[in-house]
This record gives C-alpha cells, sequence and structure tokens, in this order.
C-alpha cells in the first residue's frame, strides 16, 4: 500500500510537470509572432522554461548579500565579546578600547568593501544583461579618420 502512494505522488508530480510544460509552451505560442514555424515555437515555450532558473539564479545572489550582512553582525559581536573578555583591569580598558576600535573599523571596511563589490557584479554582470541593449558606433581607436586636420604624407 505504501509503494503505491509513492508511485502515485512520482506519477502526479511528473504530470503536473508535463501540464507546466504543454501549458508554457502554448502561452509562448499565442503571444510570440516573432517564430513562424510550430517547431519554433513550440521549442521556444520550453526553452523559456529556461528563464525560471535564470531569476532563480538572480535571487540566490541577493541573498548572498544578506548572508554578507549577517556575517558582518557576527564579526561585530565576536569584536564585542573580545573586547569584553580583556577589560578587566585599567590596562585591560585600555587594550579593550584598541581592540574595540580597531576590530569594529575593520568590520566596518570589510562591510562597504563587499557591499560595493557584490552589488557592483549584480548589476553590471547579472542584472545589466537583462535589459541592456547596445547600439551605436563602434569605437576604433586606432583608425585614422581626421575630420578637421589634412593628413601628412612621407615621402
Amino acid at each position: 500500500q505504501k509503494i503505491y502512494n509513492d508511485l502515485d505522488f512520482y506519477n502526479r508530480n511528473f504530470y503536473n510537470m508535463v501540464k507546466t510544460i504543454l501549458c508554457n509552451t502554448y502561452l509562448s505560442n499565442k503571444f510570440d509572432d516573432t517564430k513562424k514555424s510550430i517547431l519554433g515555437k513550440a521549442l521556444g515555450g520550453i526553452l523559456g522554461l529556461y528563464d525560471v532558473t535564470s531569476y532563480m539564479g538572480d535571487l540566490l545572489s541577493y541573498s548572498r548579500i544578506m548572508a554578507l550582512a549577517m556575517s558582518s553582525a557576527a564579526v561585530a559581536v565576536v569584536m564585542n565579546t573580545l573586547a569584553q573578555m580583556v577589560g578587566g583591569s585599567v590596562v585591560g580598558m585600555i587594550f579593550a578600547a584598541i581592540i574595540f576600535l580597531v576590530g569594529h573599523v575593520f568590520n566596518l571596511v570589510l562591510g562597504l568593501l563587499s557591499a560595493y563589490v557584490h552589488d557592483s557584479r549584480l548589476q553590471y554582470i547579472e542584472f545589466y544583461g537583462k535589459f541592456y541593449e547596445g547600439g551605436g558606433v563602434d569605437f576604433k581607436p586606432l583608425s585614422i579618420e581626421t575630420k578637421y586636420i589634412k593628413e601628412i604624407k612621407e615621402e
């Protein structure tokens, strides 16, 4: 009885997956006028499911930034604990202040650097390519096209 229920569960999941793929193919065919052939429309619909993994990757990338913020909070707690462990006497309080200041400045610098680097990477590598379409004139840095200067030819 238990095996039958497990097989029934897997069969239902398989049929649900097939229905999802067929619905996605149908809807992408209905609203996509760029592809003319039936095969192109069907493959376009099935390959449209690949974009879902891209969105999940973006979600995980932004979750990594949240994890960096949480790790910065953990480093702050560690610095506070180290400063409390050292402070007991007057000399210990001086060392505690040094540990506290150096540790939190170090944590602040690491937090700012990681926020800048990871956010820039997300924007320019992962997110920027979804909406940017290049255009304009190709950059030719070594070509000589003089507009206002006459060329001097060597003899």
